[in-house]
């Protein structure tokens, strides 16, 4: 019988530190308690551990620092679980990049984390090693919002990995963005060629091309999937299944996957392909506590150097709209503040644009502003998919008002049934094909 595993945790919360000591007891390993940089470095040097479960945020010293002076002084490093209660997205891809085996966010879920203790434990008595990936330069993501915190890490494993990637996300949400992130972590992706999917001979020629190897190019970054022919998403889920050192690929959509396969109208095997490599970029409406931190960055790049500001006033007004061009919209709006701002440096209300502004005294404004945001919505979904059915752009206003209504009635369907006189049998159905996972709870 192998001898358990010495699992040094460093952590300076003496509550956390018991209850992860305790999980890995459970775990069958054998805990070591450190509470700074400091002594997990010593306790480094003595040697004999298996395994580390590190705190970012310790009183002495970052803890991604610990990693950074370990390999300095040549000390054996072992598999490291991250826990933190900062999950910026720096902290998250320079994590993966010092071989950070998982990073888990606070409050750290002790069943999930438990699971992923337990893995990692049998791998090295297994002596399968955890593969570790050279340090390179980290890109801010700015965001901190709770909604953010899972994006931060998937784009961290992507970023990582030569998998395949799906981005969901709004129109206006940063797919396009986050794809490029990712392609810039790896200099194996300096070149790629993008290819805006469409039922055209010019997108099955390129395709053509790359799947049968005359074009060689390190990534491919394929925009909206879901418009792709159904026959070329059958050719490449054939190609990724059988290729090994083909090109990556990368691909985003605006409509979530998951309920056009139940429908038919999306290959499943091309969808499992991608599926373990999703990132889902939430809507702006679902990170509204990243305002400020995103009106001050869009700011600085409107008027570099220009220190201009948002009154609270106008702040109040941003967080009170819909924001239903996600991210992109918010720049725009930002930029127009500042030009009529003119010389002024601080944004008041009424530079904001009049489709931001809502009057609380004039009785119609609600329906006129919903009236200007569907319009402007549809305006956007219809000028980059001009082929969408009625169906698709139901779903895609169906299933955003589904869930926000969800969790204004706790997350519980039945629920929201009774309250909103909904069927129940129809709302099961609805939420089914729209891919929200609360049918279970009727």
């Amino acid at each position: 019988m192998n001898a358990a595993v010495k699992v040094l945790i460093v952590e300076d919360d003496p509550g956390l530190a018991a209850a992860l000591g305790v999980t890995v007891r459970k775990a069958g390993g054998l805990p070591v308690t450190v509470h700074s940089g400091a002594r997990a470095l010593a306790a480094l040097h003595t040697g004999g551990i298996g395994l580390v479960i590190l705190d970012i945020g310790l009183p002495d010293r970052n803890g991604l620092d610990v990693l950074r002076e370990a390999a300095t002084k040549g000390l054996s490093l072992p598999p490291v679980l991250v826990i933190t209660a900062h999950g910026a997205i720096e902290n998250a891809i320079e994590a993966r990049r010092l071989g950070v085996a998982e990073f888990f966010d606070k409050p750290v879920d002790l069943t999930i984390f438990q699971s992923a203790l337990a893995q990692a434990l049998q791998s090295i008595q297994e002596a399968a090693p955890i593969s570790r990936a050279e340090p390179n330069t980290v890109i801010t993501y700015v965001g901190a919002a709770e909604s953010m915190r899972p994006v931060f890490q998937a784009i961290a494993q992507a970023c990582v990995s030569g998998a395949p990637v799906l981005i969901e996300g709004e129109t206006g949400t940063g797919k396009t963005l986050t794809a490029n992130l990712i392609l810039r972590q790896d200099r194996r992706f300096d070149s790629h060629t993008r290819i805006v999917a469409a039922d055209s001979a010019s997108v099955a020629e390129r395709l053509e091309s790359i799947l049968a190897g005359e074009e060689h190019p390190a990534a491919v970054l394929i925009e909206e999937i879901a418009r792709l022919e159904p026959t070329w998403q059958e050719r490449l889920a054939t190609w990724l299944e059988d290729t090994r050192d083909g090109p990556r690929i990368l691909s985003t959509s605006s409509s979530a996957l998951w309920p056009l396969v139940r429908q038919g109208r999306f290959a499943a095997a091309l969808y499992y392909r991608l599926q373990p490599g999703r990132i889902a970029l939430p809507a702006l409406r679902d990170r509204l506590s990243d305002l400020p931190a995103l009106s001050s960055w869009f700011l600085g790049e409107v008027r570099p150097g220009a220190s201009f500001r948002l009154k609270s006033a106008a702040l109040r007004i941003l967080e009170e709209y819909a924001w239903p061009g996600n991210i992109r919209e918010l720049r725009n709006a930002l930029e127009w503040a500042c030009h009529a701002a003119g010389a002024r440096l601080a944004i008041e209300p009424d530079d904001l644009p009049a489709t931001v502004r809502v009057d609380g005294n004039d009785g119609d404004a609600e329906t006129e502003t919903l009236s200007v945001i569907l319009q402007r919505w549809l305006d956007e979904r219809l000028k980059h998919s001009p082929t969408l059915s009625y169906r698709e752009l139901l779903d895609e206003v169906e299933g955003p008002l589904l869930r926000d209504l969800l969790r204004r009635h706790q997350n519980k369907p039945s629920r929201l049934a009774a309250e909103r006189g909904l069927n129940r049998s129809t709302l099961r159905r609805r939420l089914q094909d729209l891919g929200i996972a609360k049918a279970d709870e009727f």
